[in-house]
């Protein structure tokens, strides 16, 4: 089926003055396949843990008297998928076959999430050891729009840039 491609903003003329930060597109890939129909990407790596130092003396007695940073934590991605018949989530993430649970996961998948400024790639970040941690699709209502969408939770290992 083909689609209607949109004009890529341009904010290289000289004209434009835009400040906000906004998007144009958006692609995710998965081990080199691309996962189309996403209605919405979150990934979460910036939660850390801090553990507050208290002290026992005459002057600050069960007082925090510092913060001290730890680990890095929430290596997560959520993600909402619109099902495509005969692609669903597992096969466009490269898998074989659908889950009959998580366990069917038999290896880890590497994403790659690529963001563009108008025409212009402006970040491409690499996320490796990925795993789904949960996996489902939404309800069917009477009064939903008959989409049938899957929402998943990805842990990963590391994140950096392509």
């Amino acid at each position: 089926m083909p689609f209607q491609k949109v004009k890529v903003l341009d904010y290289n003329h000289a004209n434009a003055e835009f400040t906000s930060k906004t998007w144009h597109g958006f692609n995710l890939y998965s081990d080199g396949v691309f996962i189309g129909r996403c209605n919405s990407y979150q990934p979460t790596a910036r939660t850390r843990t801090v553990t507050a130092v208290r002290e026992l003396s005459r002057d600050t007695f069960g007082r925090v008297i510092e913060q001290v940073p730890g680990i890095a934590d929430g290596y997560t991605i959520s993600i909402a998928r619109v099902e495509v018949w005969e692609k669903e989530l597992e096969l466009a993430f490269g898998f074989d076959a659908r889950f009959d649970d998580l366990t069917d996961q038999d290896r880890p998948f590497t994403l790659k999430e690529e963001l563009f400024k108008g025409a212009s790639l402006y970040h491409n970040w690499i996320y490796t050891g990925c795993w789904f941690s949960s996996l489902g699709e939404d309800a069917y209502t009477a009064d939903g729009d008959a989409i049938v969408r899957n929402n998943a939770e990805i842990t990963y290992t590391y994140r950096h840039q392509a």
